[in-house]
């Protein structure tokens, strides 16, 4: 996948995340396979690409892909990995739409 269609899928994913619930949880290979971005086998440097171009959109749009049940731990793949969206205290507040977290 080339970077300019990594970013665009990215940014399209991440106006999706806008508008899930506040806590819901997901990862990055499960909305790359939703999306659409699963069309062809990606190597584990473009499955990584697109995880840091979807946290990077997600920041912009006010949002924080919440990793920290990881933190210290050795777990497997980034992409792999569940995190709950959450609103950034300085993001937009209309962010979020809905009440009721769910997986994703």
């Amino acid at each position: 996948m080339r970077k300019e269609e990594t970013e665009s899928l990215a940014n399209r994913i991440a106006e999706e995340l806008c508008t899930l619930p506040e806590g819901s949880e997901t990862t990055s290979g499960r909305l790359l396979r939703k999306y659409g971005g699963m069309k062809e086998e990606l190597s584990e440097e473009e499955m990584l690409a697109f995880h840091e171009a979807l946290f990077r959109a997600a920041r912009e749009k006010g949002l924080v892909l919440d990793t920290s049940r990881h933190e210290l731990r050795l777990e497997g793949l980034p992409w792999n990995l569940d995190f709950a969206v959450r609103r950034s205290e300085s993001g937009k507040k209309e962010a979020f739409r809905s009440k009721k977290p769910g997986v994703y």
